[in-house]
Order: structure tokens, then sequence, then C-alpha cells
């Protein structure tokens, strides 16, 4: 029987949109990342891969239109997110990295990140949706494939959902 826990990771674009002054591109990203966040199943959990933290620290140190304290207030509000009981932050596996270099080969449309992004969410049995906008990742019949061979092989409780909205 499979586990009612479900795992649902975010691409960087979400957490970002979630920590920095709004732009009208990244209300919807916020919206759903808020969703998720505030949803009141006990059993939904945020998984965020460290690549996803990491390409967001590194956004905020390297915009330099942003000021010393609009800085601090946006790792003040990383951490807010961060310490919530909901969300959870994960270090890559071997089988992600052999997952994600597996994606890059197979479909060379799919860029490093978004595909250790998304091999994160298909190596994890309890992922049960993947928010990400890149329509690359969105259109790839080779996602699609390896997450259908995953679920009948066993490997997954059920087909991971890629899509932009919980």
């Amino acid at each position: 029987m499979p586990n009612p826990m479900q795992h649902v990771y975010t691409d960087t674009q979400y957490l970002h949109a979630s920590i920095f002054p709004i732009t009208d591109d990244e209300i919807i990203a916020k919206s759903e990342f808020d969703r998720v966040l505030n949803n009141r199943n006990s059993q939904i959990l945020i998984k965020l891969p460290f690549v996803v933290v990491g390409e967001t620290v590194n956004n905020i140190h390297r915009d330099n239109d942003l000021s010393e304290t609009d800085k601090a207030d946006i790792i003040r509000n990383l951490l807010n997110i961060m310490g919530n009981d909901k969300v959870d932050m994960c270090p890559p596996t071997v089988n992600c990295f052999e997952l994600a270099k597996r994606l890059v080969t197979e479909d060379n449309r799919l860029d490093d990140t978004d595909s250790l992004i998304v091999a994160h969410a298909l190596c994890d049995i309890y992922s049960s949706l993947l928010l990400m906008r890149d329509k690359k990742v969105l259109a790839s019949a080779k996602i699609d494939e390896i997450n259908k061979e995953l679920y009948e092989s066993g490997k997954r409780h059920r087909i991971l959902h890629i899509r932009p909205n919980f």
C-alpha cells in the first residue's frame, strides 16, 4: 500500500518568487508556492533540492540592484520558509546524479540544473508533483518515458506530475 505522504518539489523560480520582491512575471509562481506551503493537508511536504536553494542564494548575492538591507530581508524570508515544518531541504543522491546525466544525454534540450531538479523528484518514491514552468521540461517526452518506466518497475509509488500549478 502506498504511503499517503506526498512530496511536492519546486523549481528555483517558485522559491525565488516567494522571497524576492515580486514582479508581474513571478506572481503566479509565488501564488502556487504559497498554495502548497499554506495547504492544510499534513501529508504534503515541500521538498527543496539543494540546487534550488543554492541557485536562490547565488541569485541574492549576484543581484546588484538590491541594497544590503533588501538582501538581508530576502535572506530572512528564505530562513522563515526553511524554518517551516512543511519544508524540507534535500541533498541529491547518487541515483539523482545518474538520472540527471541520463536525462541530459537522452534529451539534449534539457539543461543540467533542470535535469538535476527533475531527477531529484523522480528519484523520490513519495514525490507527487514538481512545480515547474520550463517549457522544455514540460514538453519532454524523455522525462515522461522515464517517469512511466520508474512507476511500472515499482521504483515510484505514483506517476510524478510536472506542471506549473498546484
